[in-house]
């Protein structure tokens, strides 16, 4: 719902100055759930203060996880099941928000006990497609059980699985890889291979999965979460088109990371950024031309890459986009709708979703966004302010599920 009480001014400028941007939540929750299940203490360093990130950590400490430490240096010291709390009848509540790495990634995780857990999921996430992985947790033998019209949980879940006779286990991942990925954690200690069917999205999110389990296997046991490449994305788009900035904590482009592709769709369209030991630096210059992207690739950097495509000096095209109807919002409806408001020509032909940019900038008067729960949408939305007539953002706190601090550093710059 949208706070009416609380919203972000935002004047059009240019962007200069320098920033840091916060850590990846996409690797921070891989390494909670696997640091869960590993049998020895694992220590994070430099998690991010994302809601999806927190829920996580609040969950897992209600299911007999002990931390020590912070954000910035947090040691995971047991294991689940072995943590499981039985001396209780009680069903466990774990208010897990809204995160599709939050829910997905635990419910894999907590089937392996034997308790009840009850999830209570936003109604924002509950909407969203999910059918894939419980048909994988029941067929291992979890009691699913869903909620009644009065009822305000998102689903309670009762393990233990059955794994003895198991060898493989299929579960179709063209709406999420999120699927797969919860799969892949919970049963890496297992001898059981998760086979991934119909994955045409996100495969970069899976490979990160993969990546991390390999050294979880190895026996790393200290991993430093490394900045977000999602949010990379808008000041690095903003001052691409207007200004220059510095990101301080990104020395190096993170490939592991899906979003990353921004900086060769970049050296495409010939902007200019530098990686040095000061951090990453992007600057606009002359025009920039126009490019083409698999949307299914990198869902997430869509909304950046509408702001990039309206001012570049020709017609972009973006494919595949049909995952972006699975996202926290439908995010291609909502982006025509902030392009028609910024005046940028837009048109769908033969499968693709093309925009025709334009050099135009400062020229339309502030106006006001009522966003949907979308925290991506926020901080294009906010892109496209500082290029025009400047506006109002209602809900900034939506922001806090990848980038809490994002209208105030913005602002700042």
């Amino acid at each position: 719902m949208v706070n009416m009480s609380n919203y972000i001014k935002v004047t059009n400028r240019k962007i200069h100055g320098e920033i840091v941007i916060p850590t990846s939540k996409s690797y921070a929750n891989r390494l909670l759930i696997l640091a869960s299940i590993v049998k020895r203490p694992v220590r994070l360093y430099n998690l991010p203060q994302s809601t999806d990130v927190i829920n996580l950590m609040k969950c897992l400490q209600k299911i007999g996880i002990i931390f020590s430490g912070n954000l910035n240096e947090l040691v995971i010291n047991n294991s689940f099941p072995e943590c499981e709390n039985l001396n209780t009848k009680d069903d466990i509540l774990l208010p897990s928000g809204d995160g599709g790495t939050t829910n997905r990634f635990l419910l894999p995780l907590i089937a392996l006990g034997k308790k009840k857990y009850i999830l209570e999921a936003e109604s924002s996430f509950a909407e969203r497609p999910n059918s894939e992985l419980f048909g994988a947790l029941v067929d291992l033998g979890a009691k699913l059980t869903f909620p009644t019209v009065d009822e305000k949980y998102w689903l309670k879940i009762q393990g233990p699985l059955v794994l003895s006779n198991i060898k493989e286990i299929s579960v179709d991942s063209s709406r999420s890889t999120q699927f797969a990925s919860g799969l892949y954690m919970a049963f890496f200690e297992q001898d059981i291979k998760v086979i991934v069917t119909n994955m045409e999205n996100s495969k970069l999110y899976f490979s990160l999965t993969e990546e991390l389990v390999k050294k979880i296997k190895a026996g790393e046991s200290d991993f430093v979460v490394p900045p977000d490449m999602s949010s990379v994305s808008y000041p690095a788009v903003l001052a691409a088109i207007s200004g220059q900035v510095l990101l301080k904590n990104v020395f190096m482009i993170d490939h592991l990371q899906a979003d990353a592709v921004l900086f060769s769709i970049f050296e495409s369209c010939g902007i200019d950024f530098k990686v040095s030991p000061l951090g990453l630096s992007v600057r606009s210059g002359k025009n920039y031309r126009p490019f083409n992207v698999d949307v299914a690739t990198c869902p997430d950097l869509f909304p950046a890459l509408c702001c990039l495509a309206a001012y570049a000096d020709g017609e972009s095209e973006f494919s595949k986009f049909e995952v972006l109807k699975h996202k926290e919002s439908d995010r291609l409806t909502e982006m025509m709708k902030i392009l028609d408001k910024n005046q940028i020509s837009w048109s769908i032909d033969q499968g693709k979703f093309k925009i025709k940019g334009k050099n135009k900038m400062f020229e339309f008067s502030s106006w006001d966004y009522k966003p949907p729960r979308d925290h991506r949408l926020l901080m294009s939305t906010y892109v496209f302010m500082r290029l025009n007539g400047g506006g109002n953002i209602y809900s900034p706190e939506f922001v806090e599920k990848s980038f809490p601090n994002f209208f105030s550093l913005m602002n700042s710059i």
